[in-house]
């Protein structure tokens, strides 16, 4: 992949040659084999499913959350809101109440296809958490990767929001960044297929 500048984390150049960063895998044809997804996870780290949510739900979902984000001051006014231009210089903030105030995300979080998902993945009864961590990350330098078992989950359905147009092709993953830290409980249970 050649980029006009280097793409780069922290201050650290990626290496983006074949070896270690490509395109997401897209697990959509497995959609109706629980087994292969649950495969799939364990193997990559990861489901992509592009088409899987109601682009019309996460539109919704991405229009409120903008419109929170911009009554914060968070947003930049020089662009349309609709664009999510970061404003600068950044200001971060605590934002995790935004989800609650937000019943679009909610309904896309924890209810229709999001949750069929987890039950196909799972085949068991569940429950989602109570709380949503909303981490907003604005222009800069980067920040530390930070995800647990999860958040990744949910840090993967939040990034759907971003790709509300259906444009999905420009997802892109470091190899194995997507991957676990280490095994535990869900990849041994999907390991075993169950």
């Amino acid at each position: 992949m050649s980029t006009a500048m280097p793409l780069t984390s922290l201050g650290d150049a990626l290496d983006l040659s074949a070896e270690h960063f490509g395109w997401f895998t897209s697990s959509a044809d497995l959609i109706d084999d629980p087994a292969a997804l649950r495969m799939q996870l364990a193997d990559e780290g990861y489901l992509y499913l592009p088409g899987y949510l109601d682009v019309g739900q996460v539109r919704e979902a991405r229009e409120v959350l903008l419109g929170q984000l911009d009554r914060l001051g968070m947003v930049d006014r020089t662009h349309p809101v609709s664009d999510g231009v970061a404003v600068r210089p950044w200001q971060g903030r605590g934002c995790h109440h935004l989800v609650q105030e937000n019943p679009p995300l909610q309904e896309l979080l924890y209810a229709g296809r999001m949750m069929e998902l987890y039950r196909l993945l799972f085949d068991k009864p569940l429950r989602h958490f109570d709380f949503t961590w909303l981490r907003v990350i604005g222009p800069g330098h980067g920040a530390a990767r930070r995800f647990g078992l999860y958040e990744s989950r949910l840090a993967a359905a939040i990034d759907k929001l971003d790709a509300a147009d259906g444009d999905h092709a420009r997802y892109r993953r470091a190899d194995g960044h997507a991957r676990l830290a280490s095994p535990g409980p869900l990849e041994e249970t999907l390991r075993r297929g169950r």
